[in-house]
């Protein structure tokens, strides 16, 4: 629904179709819900009872209530995991006043930690992983 509503956002769907597919989530949704057990109906390839169990609590939700240091690094750019929602798990954390929470975003990297640029014509890509790697590496040790 996120992408939908940044696409409308960036001109690349109108705002009728991108309502248009929100609507159909939250259709989709609802059938889940209503059918939540059932191994027998499927949406992309998965059983709906799987995707009802997803939702039961959010990531978001068990994270708040761990007591221990988190690690939480993304990309700017990801695409499976919007950054729209990592920035609000960290505005949740400040917001219930913890600070077991690391956040650390890579602002041009997608969701494997590489970066793309254009310089003179050419496309450039340079892979970050070692670098959020070591990163990972050194919070691990200070916590």
């Amino acid at each position: 629904m996120i992408n939908t509503r940044l696409d409308v956002d960036r001109n690349n769907i109108t705002a009728d179709q991108g309502q248009k597919i929100v609507d159909s989530l939250y259709n989709q949704y609802a059938k889940i819900y209503a059918d939540a057990l059932s191994t027998g109906r499927r949406w992309y390839g998965t059983t709906f009872l799987k995707w009802s169990r997803f939702s039961q609590t959010t990531p978001l939700e068990n994270m708040l209530k761990l007591k221990i240091p988190i690690l939480y690094v993304g990309g700017g750019k990801d695409n499976h995991q919007t950054i729209i929602d990592m920035d609000y798990a960290r505005l949740e954390f400040l917001r219930k006043g913890k600070t077991n929470l690391t956040y650390k975003v890579y602002p041009n990297a997608n969701h494997y930690f590489e970066e793309t640029a254009i310089k003179d014509g050419k496309e450039i890509k340079t892979d970050r992983s070692d670098e959020v790697t070591q990163f990972a590496f050194d919070w691990i040790k200070a916590n």
